[in-house]
């Protein structure tokens, strides 16, 4: 394939190795900066898995986030070994990352932080508008799938403590009743479903562990659903 450089003529469009584009699509989405990646490479000498080792350990800041999504998406048989450090760091983009990463692996000590990330950077009162919090909005819808892997039904509490957080946060938003502290109710909608799809899904019924929320509780009766007709 090829694109038009500055001058008009054909050149030849650069091809990454396919964990690297998955790598990319975490991190930057539709959005794939070919250029930046050539200055990347550049700067590192490669793009290879050993490279992205090698980052992983020595970068910073983005460089070492596209590191973790790269190893993340890799087959490395050593992924799970080297992004585990990264649950602990005080970068939470990079504890965000690694722990969707090792969640999705089922890496038991990702659990905590996952179910942290659920309510971390929301509007508060003490902070109404949290520092990159469209970054970490992003990549709370991938904290939820993640979780749902586990089928866990105690996660029902969290779920709900969440949706509980989602909702309250509207109020704090600067733009309060703009489209976007909509989204932040609509949001919580989401979670609310998913839960509910994730507690269908056990065997019999969870409802007790959670009836003491304050979100509305749901039906009593489950032996109707019971993980069909969601």
């Amino acid at each position: 394939m090829t694109q038009l450089s500055q001058y008009g003529k054909d050149q030849p469009r650069t091809t990454w190795p396919d964990f690297l584009k998955r790598g990319r699509e975490m991190l930057y989405g539709e959005y794939q900066p070919d250029q930046e990646m050539k200055e990347f490479r550049a700067r590192w000498g490669g793009v290879d898995r050993e490279t992205f080792m090698r980052v992983l350990a020595e970068g910073k800041d983005e460089d070492r986030l596209l590191a973790i999504c790269c190893i993340g998406e890799s087959n490395l048989p050593q992924a799970r070994t080297l992004l585990l450090p990264f649950l602990q760091s005080v970068d939470p983009k990079e504890r965000w990352l690694s722990a969707l990463y090792l969640g999705g692996r089922k890496e038991q000590r990702a659990l905590p932080v996952l179910i942290t990330m659920l309510t971390e950077y929301v509007p508060s009162e003490a902070v109404p508008t949290p520092t990159d919090m469209a970054w970490f909005d992003h990549y709370r819808g991938n904290v939820v799938s993640t979780l749902r892997l586990w089928e866990d039904a105690s996660l029902v509490v969290a779920f709900r403590r969440a949706l509980a957080t989602s909702v309250n946060a509207e109020q704090y938003l600067p733009d309060h009743r703009s489209p976007r502290a909509t989204a932040y109710h609509l949001t919580g909608l989401v979670w609310i479903s998913r839960w509910t799809e994730l507690c269908f899904r056990q065997q019999g019924c969870v409802w007790s562990i959670v009836r003491n929320s304050t979100v509305p509780a749901p039906p009593t009766d489950c032996s109707a659903h019971n993980g069909h007709g969601i």
